[in-house]
């Protein structure tokens, strides 16, 4: 019967896992580019070429978004960042030009272009803030995207989502005589998982923890009530809270928590452990696999 109750619980374990998917908040928030020439042409909103005759070489270690590949699924489609904090930096605004203000300005994109080629914008001024129809977009290959590119992820807190998955303790540490046992304990954790890395899949996990866990009474735990051979695998029901890391596919971390026995059992052998304080490393595990990014020469990508 116990070991029925342990493969259901792992069942419902991966079930749960398995549904937690791909989340919006987990794409990248933006990407930046290689310190390598990555040949673009300039195109409208859906990936039609404006000026076939003009190569353009995307900036050095700068950021833009992604908005989508093209129909023919060969080409990603890219807007930048802007290039400009102020009009006291030549070189900035002339990037500003080329990679922010389409070929034929309208708008603020015209009111920016005619104040920067008529050279009269003052020098506590700044460019005026273009909406899709009036930014610049070009083409990038497919293969140079995504080889000579790299994401940029959000770490803020409100990119945080909820996560659930199985969770093993091998080990704990009693608190109370400050013993280890070697109980195992097989459950499931759910709670926040925040991104903290930018460019990695490493993570934070804030978790509360449901799991059983098998003990052996003895002598000494039962205050003599068992007093020939131990009794082995008796069930306790164990809540704990953790923090767990995650570095790409590794992760581990530390939980607390206690374990509670059924009453009847609490009567019979008389646990000194039932309800202490305890505290585990613990080992998580992935059912679903993922694809570590490839090393980069990462920066902060900024302008």
């Amino acid at each position: 019967m116990k070991k029925i109750t342990l493969i259901i619980l792992l069942l419902i374990c991966t079930k749960a896992f398995c549904q937690e998917g791909v989340d919006r908040k987990l794409k990248p928030y933006r990407y930046i580019t290689e310190s390598v020439p990555i040949a673009m042409q300039e195109c409208d909103l859906k990936g039609k070429v404006i000026d076939a005759t003009t190569i353009y070489a995307a900036p050095f270690k700068s950021s833009f978004y992604f908005v989508g590949y093209n129909s023919t699924n060969d080409f990603a489609i890219v807007t930048f960042l802007f290039f400009t904090e102020n009009s006291t930096n030549p070189i900035k605004y002339s990037n500003y030009l080329k990679y922010n203000i389409p070929s034929n300005p309208t708008g603020n994109a015209k009111i920016a272009f005619n104040d920067i080629t008529n050279k009269t914008i003052k020098n506590d001024s700044k460019p005026s803030i273009l909406s899709a129809d009036e930014r610049k977009y070009f083409l990038i290959s497919k293969n140079d995207f995504e080889n000579k590119c790299y994401p940029f992820y959000s770490t803020k807190f409100n990119t945080s989502q909820f996560t659930v998955s199985a969770v093993t303790l091998p080990v704990k540490l009693r608190l109370k005589n400050f013993d280890f046992d070697k109980n195992f304990s097989l459950g499931f954790a759910g709670g926040l998982k925040k991104r903290i890395s930018n460019y990695k899949d490493h993570y934070i996990n804030f978790l509360g923890a449901l799991s059983i866990s098998t003990n052996d009474l003895d002598s000494f735990s039962t205050r003599g009530k068992v007093a020939t051979q131990p009794i082995k695998n008796i069930a306790t029901f164990s809540p704990a809270l953790g923090i767990v890391f995650e570095f790409n596919k590794a992760q581990f971390g530390i939980f607390g928590g206690v374990d509670l026995m059924s009453k009847s059992n609490r009567n019979k052998f008389d646990w000194i452990y039932h309800g202490k304080p305890w505290i585990s490393i613990g080992f998580g595990f992935s059912i679903l696999s993922k694809d570590s990014d490839k090393p980069k020469d990462k920066s902060d990508g900024t302008q």
